[in-house]
């Protein structure tokens, strides 16, 4: 039988339907490998902390429409999304309109969105379209043990521990098509990444190098204001000593041994290290304590998909103002105690020795 032959059924069955298509079954077998496609992948994870809402990825979802069609031949033929929330609920979504337009009203917070975009693509060099397959996903901060299972493979790490962030999924037949794909939505997540200066993000980086700075200022200030205390001392001696060369050689000698016999010398130099010492641990057990109650937390990243989650996040960037306010407070508060601790106690020497 030839391939031209049409196919007739032997028992007509009003239960069976069929479809007659204008193909031979070669050209058949090479649409079918088409859709299937030999297909690559590229993959992309952004780790960055970022803020995404409905009008971001209805922004995501047009330039990458526009930039496909811009190409080639093409038509999207599946789209589907899927928010998750905090409480293992989610939404799925099959068109593009009811996703843009949901709103959730459960006071829930939303932590994972996943929109998945399938075209056909008909490339010059191909007789017919063939699949191309878009995943985006978007996972926030702090996702519950419990919910990791929900996760694409693309966002878990060793041991399955999540990693938050944004990733990419480009399945396509065409490298270059890839290629162009993958900038055109680098360039929109870069959009939606969350706003920091270079200033706000230095100090969330390190914070811990300030402390350590101002232990090392406030032991620096002991150790100088000991070494003057130090000098004003032997300064005192010499003018004693200035003072008994009038004396008799054997009342010279008596003097030296009464200077040596008493400690006076030891004692000093004990209490100057006994204070670099207790300044130095006051110091470090200082900023451990303040560098923990005023550390500024990590910028995370948000899934605006549900009232709970515009508010949580109002909430943290709050939280996050009043930190690095008490940040700075603290840092300079404990600078200027250290340093007059240690002027103090150069004065209250010089003058006891005076």
């Amino acid at each position: 039988m030839s391939d031209s032959t049409p196919f007739i059924p032997s028992e007509p069955d009003d239960k069976m339907g069929e479809i007659a298509l204008p193909f031979s079954k070669d050209q058949f077998s090479e649409f079918l490998q088409g859709l299937l496609g030999d297909s690559q992948a590229i993959e992309r994870h952004f780790g960055e902390p970022f803020v995404l809402s409905p009008i971001d990825l209805k922004g995501i979802h047009e330039a990458l429409l526009i930039r496909v069609k811009q190409q080639n031949a093409a038509k999207l033929v599946s789209f589907s999304a899927k928010v998750l929330f905090e409480d293992e609920s989610s939404v799925s979504f099959a068109s593009p309109d009811s996703f843009f337009t949901y709103g959730e009203v459960k006071p829930i917070q939303s932590i994972v969105v996943i929109v998945k975009w399938i075209f056909l693509v008909h490339f010059p060099d191909k007789e017919v379209p063939e699949k191309q397959v878009v995943t985006f996903s978007a996972c926030g901060h702090r996702i519950p043990e419990r919910l990791h299972h929900f996760l694409p493979t693309g966002f878990l790490l060793g041991k399955g521990h999540p990693r938050h962030g944004i990733n990419v999924r480009i399945e396509h037949t065409a490298r270059t098509w890839g290629s162009d794909i993958e900038n055109v939505l680098t360039n929109q997540v870069q959009h939606i990444q969350a706003d920091r200066s270079w200033w706000s993000k230095f100090i969330e980086d390190n914070s811990h190098w300030f402390w350590i700075g101002v232990v090392c200022v406030i032991i620096a200030g002991s150790v100088a204001s000991s070494l003057l205390a130090v000098w004003a001392y032997a300064s005192r001696l010499r003018e004693l000593a200035r003072n008994a060369t009038g004396l008799g050689i054997n009342e010279q000698i008596e003097y030296v041994l009464s200077l040596v016999s008493s400690g006076v010398w030891p004692q000093f130099t004990f209490i100057c290290l006994l204070f670099i010492i207790i300044v130095s641990m006051l110091a470090t057990v200082s900023s451990v304590v303040l560098g923990g109650i005023t550390a500024i937390p990590e910028m995370p990243s948000f899934v605006l998909f549900s009232n709970r989650s515009e508010r949580m996040r109002e909430k943290f960037l709050r939280k996050r103002e009043l930190k690095e306010r008490g940040f700075f407070v603290s840092l300079g508060i404990e600078l200027i105690a250290g340093v007059a601790v240690s002027i103090i106690y150069a004065l209250y020497f010089e003058h006891l020795i005076g």
